[in-house]
């Protein structure tokens, strides 16, 4: 199943223990096959799984491409969490969402900014900063206002 993918490399990821090459390949070739089914939780734990795991985004090409696409099928389902995990996966890749994702990602963000945690504003922030992307209008107000709402809560990490 894709969450049975995505458990599986972010189960290995959180253990620190690389998959074997012929593992990896067959996990990327199923969640690609099945992309169209995978959750907003399951998008992003998988991305976020290829980061952990140090997997170069040249060897996920097509991974990343389905797991995108995905994401712009279902962004309006993802919690503040998955959006910033997503978004922070890509960019420590070094991937550039396409433009409509990226758009949607931070326009999703905007209308749920209320939501966010402390910690989905740092990745959230840290990921456009990394990009170099300029931020859709209201973007930057919204993030500092619940910044602000939510400053007591911000760990070192998410302030360094």
């Amino acid at each position: 199943t894709p969450q049975g993918t995505a458990v599986v490399l972010r189960a290995l990821a959180a253990l620190g223990a690389q998959p074997g090459a012929v593992l990896l390949v067959a996990m990327q070739k199923q969640a690609v096959e099945t992309a169209g089914d995978f959750t907003p939780q399951g998008v992003s734990n998988l991305v976020w799984a290829l980061v952990t795991l140090k997997v170069p985004a040249s060897e996920s090409v097509d991974l990343l491409a389905a797991m995108q696409t995905r994401a712009s099928e279902c962004l309006p389902d993802f919690n503040p969490k998955e959006t910033s995990s997503l978004l922070w996966a890509l960019a420590k890749l070094g991937v550039q969402p396409d433009d409509g994702l990226l758009r949607e990602m931070q326009r999703h963000a905007v209308g749920g900014v209320e939501k966010f945690a402390a910690s989905d504003v740092a990745m959230f922030v840290w990921a456009l900063a990394t990009l170099r992307v300029v931020p859709e209008p209201g973007l930057v107000g919204a993030m500092q206002a619940r910044a602000v709402a939510t400053a007591e809560l911000f760990q070192a990490q998410d302030i360094s």
